[in-house]
């Protein structure tokens, strides 16, 4: 095969390459660069990665949340981009079931107050309240949530 015309096909299929779902091999999930990126920056995107004992997402916010406890979720967040106030442990008072496993809403006692910025990394265990309090401008951050049987 002369050399342009791998280059033309290598060209031909690179668009559809990027856009290739995570497919896993030998153990192994590549997730390419461009679905990171949308998934950091978009309020709209869903996991990069599930599976029934480990889900990773890469998240966006613009706003502030709602305090949430996770049951039977280990946390760990990792901040790619921007800052926000974290609350995070104490005691949850009034926090509302919305699925199994998970409660929203409340009023916190005790919690510490974390301003997170790029590189911070928390892990938060199961049954740990927290809350993106603030959220000045905006925050991109991955999360890897290990599932407890």
């Amino acid at each position: 095969m002369k050399p342009w015309t791998l280059l033309a096909a290598v060209l031909i299929a690179a668009p559809a390459m990027a856009q290739a779902p995570p497919t896993a091999s030998d153990g192994v999930t590549f997730i390419a660069h461009g679905a990171v990126d949308e998934a950091l920056h978009s309020k709209t995107s869903g996991p990069l990665f599930k599976q029934p004992d480990l889900v990773v997402q890469g998240c966006f916010r613009d706003k502030p949340g709602v305090i949430e406890i996770h049951d039977t979720l280990t946390n760990i967040v990792y901040i790619t981009g921007g800052a926000a106030t974290l609350v995070i442990g104490g005691e949850s008072e009034g926090a509302k079931l919305t699925s199994p496993g998970q409660r929203h809403g409340g009023v916190l006692t005790g919690a510490t107050t974390y301003h997170a910025v790029e590189g911070d990394v928390f892990v938060i265990r199961p049954g740990v309240p927290t809350w993106f309090k603030e959220v000045p401008k905006s925050v991109s951050y991955y999360v890897v949530q290990q599932i407890k049987p």
